[in-house]
């Protein structure tokens, strides 16, 4: 099931690593004109090389020395366990057990999160909120940099921790706002 999981993991995510969602796109903006496909394919198969190759010495420093959590596996934990669960019988006190209320709150937040997205698919202003607009940085939502309004993104930043999300958000400022 691991294998199946990580193969489907990897193979879903391929166009966020292989640069399709932001470095491809902005170098194509910045060139003024589209990428040939040989060039595409070039990129990406060199960024799973040089993936692969940098996924095992860095191993031992993620995973075994500084114990950090994968999300999509977290999740997907945290997703079985609760389906699991809310057929759980309730304790001797006639509450329902935690596991139980697990499953709940992951329906409420199933139907949190649809009702959000079909809200901004009817109302697209409340999708990417200009907020940097509301304290006079007018030229970073020009630039577009806005806040986009998706509970999935709260829920894997709940999952990774403060100090993996802490850096991915310095990492974005300097990358792409700098």
């Amino acid at each position: 099931i691991v294998v199946v999981q990580t193969s489907g993991v990897a193979a879903a995510s391929m166009a966020l690593a292989g640069g399709f969602v932001g470095p491809l796109p902005a170098i194509e903006w910045e060139l003024g004109e589209s990428l040939s496909v040989a060039t595409l394919l070039i990129f990406s198969l060199s960024v799973a090389h040089f993936g692969a190759f940098l996924a095992v010495p860095l191993r031992k420093e993620t995973i075994l020395i500084e114990k950090l959590r994968f999300p999509s596996g977290t999740a997907t934990a945290a997703t079985i366990a609760a389906m699991h669960s809310s057929q759980a019988q309730s304790t001797s006190t006639g509450q329902p057990s935690t596991e139980a209320s697990r499953g709940v709150m992951l329906v409420w937040s199933l139907v949190a999160s649809f009702s959000l997205t079909l809200l901004s698919f009817f109302i697209p202003s409340i999708e990417n909120l200009p907020v940097l607009s509301w304290i006079g940085l007018d030229g970073a939502t020009a630039f577009g940099w806005t806040l986009c309004m998706s509970l999935g993104h709260v829920g894997q930043g709940m999952i990774m921790g403060l100090r993996t999300t802490t850096s991915v958000l310095a990492g974005a400022v300097l990358g792409w706002g700098i």
